[in-house]
């Protein structure tokens, strides 16, 4: 009916959600801080780390932590990519990096 593309749409909608902060809990032991990428430089323990964490994901968690992490996807835009809809990426990815997590403690 706009005669825009799809992927925009989506992208104004996801625009208007309400901000959180970092401090915000995805479960009772993550919160958002956790998981948001850091423009530090990572230490080689760390990144050994998490490579080593990487390891026991399967390969579609592992797309998806790539995809939102290293290629900066949206939900929504890895939704697209696999043909899913955005909250089994939200689900999968949040199970993704709690695993990871219990794998680097």
């Amino acid at each position: 009916m706009l005669n825009i593309e799809e992927s925009k749409v989506m992208l104004a909608m996801e625009s208007c959600q309400s901000v959180k902060s970092l401090d915000a809990n995805i479960t009772d032991d993550l919160t958002l801080l956790d998981v948001t990428p850091s423009k530090k430089i990572i230490n080689t323990d760390l990144l050994i780390d998490l490579k080593e964490a990487f390891k026991y994901l399967d390969n579609s968690e592992k797309k998806i932590i790539i995809d939102r992490y290293y290629n900066n996807l949206t939900q929504s835009e890895v939704a697209d990519v696999l043909g899913v809809n955005q909250v089994y990426v939200s689900r999968k990815e949040k199970k993704a990096l709690i695993k990871m997590k219990s794998k680097m403690i």
